[in-house]
């Protein structure tokens, strides 16, 4: 199954030392091979140290190791090793075969461990561990779709998966034959033309999609017009209804960033709806502007932090008390605290994410926003769930969507 140059727990400890693996990977494929209770010697003693660092720069020839225990310990590893670059699984097909590592051959003069496995196999071998199950299984390990995951770390991404399905499939029904909308819409967009033709705008398209759905995505760039669009949506939502809408960011840096946008984008706007033709309209928009709420708040507080606890005061069972749940910075969300937050929307909460993909990544593990771009934007035909979470990767910019 694999070709090593030295046994699995001295390439280990070698790996760690080239900072390959941090130590956290390392202890967690020991840890776990020790819950197997399989029968191995591995450790992490002095001797086994020091056996490593004499090995690590003498070039030794590949030899076969068709032990089960060594492929497990090493995709626990690899696993840790994702877990470590914020990413939620291990994606089996996208190891290097040749180099699962990836280590340096120019820096360290050769490779110490290649899999003699294709993925299929690998994936069906990987399927027969005693510590891995499928979906719903109480083990430590879950396999699906050829993606390994640690249990909480699936649960948690089928959860936020099930959430933003339910979010996405519900609709607000708005009576546009007693509305003003269509209206205020065009007065809040009036329409861009070249000498030729109309230009199609793509944040006044986002917007009245926005409107309609319980679930609103807006992304792109710094200066792409993010806070400017969202302040006009909630503009536009507050002319239909009163709301109880909340703020929020990761960070007290990124919350009192956004109540300053805000602010800003509220003073723009009132300027220029003072200068509408339309002074009935303007009057509407107006007084829904000065409801905007400015000030905003991080997660943990809006959740309720309880001291010497991971748990917050606000969960599914004492869910949040508002209408609509503006979150800025949104790709700094990992996907625990992603978890957390939808758990504690109530049923009738409409959701707003608003960030840049490829700007400000989590700490801890899953780019949410990111694959949820990915999903927007590209869809999942040849998945089994619309909404599966996928690993997280650099992909291309995602525009204003819903």
């Amino acid at each position: 199954m694999l070709m090593l140059s030295l046994p699995i727990d001295l390439l280990l400890k070698q790996w760690q030392q080239q900072r390959l693996l941090t130590p956290l990977d390392r202890h967690f494929a020991l840890e776990l091979a020790s819950i197997e209770s399989m029968s191995t010697q591995v450790s992490a003693d002095t001797s086994v140290q020091n056996t490593a660092a004499n090995t690590e720069n003498v070039q030794q020839p590949l030899q076969p190791d068709n032990s089960s225990t060594s492929l497990f310990l090493l995709v626990c590893a690899l696993l840790s090793q994702q877990l470590s670059n914020q990413h939620s699984c291990l994606v089996i097909e996208q190891i290097n075969l040749a180099n699962p590592m990836a280590e340096d051959s120019h820096k360290y003069a050769h490779i110490n461990c290649q899999i003699s496995l294709n993925h299929s196999q690998l994936i069906e071998q990987i399927s027969q561990f005693d510590a891995v199950g499928l979906p719903g299984d109480n083990k430590p390990l879950i396999l699906e779709y050829g993606r390994l995951y640690l249990n909480k770390y699936h649960f948690f991404e089928t959860q936020v998966a099930n959430k933003l399905t339910q979010l996405a499939s519900q609709q607000i029904d708005i009576d546009l034959s007693q509305s003003q909308l269509p209206q205020l819409i065009d007065n809040l967009f009036p329409n861009k033309q070249t000498d030729n033709s109309a230009i199609i705008d793509w944040q006044k398209i986002a917007t009245a999609t926005a409107l309609i759905n319980a679930l609103a995505v807006i992304t792109g760039g710094s200066g792409t017009g993010k806070t400017t669009t969202v302040t006009k949506l909630l503009l536009l939502l507050l002319t239909q209804s009163n709301l109880t809408i909340r703020l929020v960011a990761p960070t007290g840096k990124a919350a009192a960033r956004l109540s300053e946008s805000i602010k800003a984008s509220k003073q723009r706007l009132h300027k220029e709806l003072t200068q509408l033709a339309d002074q009935s309209i303007a009057a509407v928009l107006i007084e829904a502007l000065t409801n905007i709420p400015e000030e905003a708040s991080t997660l943990h507080r809006l959740l309720g932090v309880i001291p010497n606890s991971h748990q917050f005061r606000h969960h599914q069972d004492n869910p949040l008390r508002l209408d609509l749940l503006v979150v800025d910075e949104a790709s700094m969300v990992d996907l625990p605290m992603m978890h957390k937050l939808l758990s504690a929307l109530p049923a009738h909460g409409r959701l707003i994410l608003l960030g840049d993909q490829d700007q400000l990544a989590s700490v801890e593990a899953g780019a949410v926003l990111a694959d949820i771009c990915i999903g927007l934007k590209h869809g999942q035909d040849n998945m089994p769930s619309p909404w599966s979470m996928r690993y997280s990767q650099a992909t291309k910019r995602c525009k204003l969507v819903n």
